[in-house]
């Protein structure tokens, strides 16, 4: 006996095989993805290709050269100690790429915990979220400012602050996606057939709620490197003489009348890169949700028109 197959049933429709796309290639055919991978390639380059080739200490000070202007010698110009500022620049955007990582998985992966403990167990929930609410009640720069006074003007400490003030707000966004979650019928499937409730959490819980712990990272990311950028322009996050686009702000705010390329170049630096996450932020979420992104343009181009319209 042999089995005939209906050439009618095989899917080979575009639209079968559009739904069957997986994550990374609708993440990789965003324009926000493009335009974001296009400029941290130009970043890598400055901080990490030219850097070795002009062969500048961050650290070596020449007062002879003291805030000389931008020249084939110096790309960026000198500062007032007469340091590179090119080399100092890509060594801030350094120390801010590493503040960022470790303050966006910290959070990520402690906020997490805490909300899932939270939305799952009512036992915790009023003790976990009365403390991120306490948290939260503070201004957050405000709040940083004061951990890292207390704990001292260290890299590390800089991290433990920030972790500190970002991790309620994932929290909060991971402990209301958990409620949702629990009561869906998959999950009440799965506790008459006996399942414990850690392999609920874990295996059922948790993966659902990556769609939106990947947008918040990295928004996450991008707040942390603003953050860091502010307390260390105010004196309260990486101390001098390591190299930090904040501390190279205000050591440029006092010379800006007449070099102002000390400020010129580290704010560009700090604007890409967190144009950059942005861009990536928009297009995991733009990736996860392509029919929001639609309904957003959707949205937007009927609203030109209709704007057009009632004009005439």
């Amino acid at each position: 006996m042999t089995l005939k197959l209906n050439p009618a049933s095989t899917p080979v429709e575009p639209r079968a095989q559009n739904r069957q796309l997986t994550f990374s290639y609708r993440f990789l055919r965003r324009p926000a993805f493009r335009v974001g991978a296009t400029l941290a390639v130009l970043l890598l380059v400055l901080a990490v290709v030219i850097p070795p080739i002009v062969g500048y200490d961050p650290y070596s000070v020449d007062p002879s050269v003291r805030l000389s202007p931008p020249s084939f010698t110096h790309l960026y110009g000198t500062d007032d100690f007469g340091r590179d500022l090119f080399s100092r620049t890509n060594g801030g955007f350094q120390v801010s790429l590493m503040i960022g990582a470790s303050v966006a998985i910290s959070s990520a992966i402690l906020g997490t915990l805490l909300g899932a403990l939270a939305g799952y167990y009512r036992a915790v929930d009023a003790i976990i979220m009365r403390i991120c609410d306490g948290l939260m009640a503070f201004p957050g720069i405000l709040l940083a400012m004061a951990l890292v006074a207390s704990l001292g003007s260290s890299l590390v400490n800089v991290i433990i602050a920030l972790v500190i003030v970002l991790t309620p707000g994932i929290a909060r966004l991971i402990r209301s996606r958990v409620l949702a979650i629990k009561e869906e019928l998959f999950i009440e499937a799965m506790r008459s057939q006996g399942a414990s409730s850690l392999r609920i959490l874990l295996r059922h819980i948790l993966p659902n709620t990556l769609n939106v712990l990947l947008v918040q990272v990295a928004y996450i990311f991008a707040d942390s490197i603003m953050v860091e950028a502010a307390l260390s322009f105010l004196g309260a996050g990486v101390a001098p003489p390591t190299p930090s686009l904040g501390n190279i702000l205000y050591d440029g705010k006092q010379v800006f009348l007449t070099s102002p390329w000390m400020v010129i170049f580290p704010s560009l630096m700090l604007i890409v890169m967190v144009m950059v996450v942005n861009f990536f932020g928009d297009a995991v979420r733009e990736a996860l949700d392509p029919k929001a992104s639609r309904r957003r343009w959707t949205q937007r181009s009927k609203s030109v028109w209709l704007g057009r319209f009632s004009n005439v």
